[in-house]
């Protein structure tokens, strides 16, 4: 798929720009979309003042949030959650490779899901904010993901984790135990 980066960068500073007039103040716009992670150096290519910050998610949990938010999961046959558990992970792995590698090269710091989940204060640590920014962050804010109800930052690991069974749990931890070195690199763990 060709993607146009500039009209990609118009349509971002239009909704900037109309954001602005409505609630004024705006100093950091942040963009986290997997999709556009994989385009990075390109989007970045098209502004002349951005920071990055590479971020992941256990694999377990990740795959099992996919499974439920991208997928009929309560639809599917026990064989068919299994088979696209399989690709999901593999997904996970491809995309965890991309930031390790864009991480590595780029200089760009980790903040893992579970580190900013733990400790939100971080997330400014990690992008350098300018204290006057920096200050205006509400960290204990309630915030609204997805569709869930307004809360404070909280780590849903192990709720997601709860939804797969053990056979769903070994079907993705063999697709992990191809690239255990990727694991360790964000310090993830197989789950038996």
């Amino acid at each position: 798929m060709q993607v146009d980066y500039e009209s990609l960068k118009a349509v971002w500073l239009n909704t900037y720009h109309n954001l602005e007039k409505l609630v004024g103040g705006i100093e950091v716009v942040i963009e986290k979309s997997p999709p556009n992670m994989m385009r990075m150096e390109k989007i970045c290519a098209q502004f002349s003042n951005y920071s990055l910050l590479a971020n992941n998610r256990d694999p377990y949990a990740s795959c099992a949030s996919r499974l439920y938010r991208d997928h009929l999961a309560s639809e599917m046959s026990a064989e068919q959650r299994l088979e696209q558990l399989e690709q999901i992970a593999k997904a996970w792995l491809e995309r965890s490779r991309k930031i390790r590698e864009l991480t590595t090269r780029l200089d760009a710091p980790l903040l893992t899901y579970e580190q900013f989940c733990a400790h939100p204060r971080a997330l400014a640590g990690k992008l350098q904010l300018h204290q006057d920014v920096a200050s205006t962050i509400q960290f204990d804010a309630s915030v609204k993901v997805k569709d869930y109800p307004p809360q404070q930052i909280v780590n849903q690991n192990s709720r997601q984790i709860s939804q797969l069974s053990n056979n769903e749990i070994d079907a993705i931890t063999r697709q992990l135990d191809t690239d255990k070195d990727l694991l360790e690199f964000y310090d993830y763990q197989l789950l038996s």
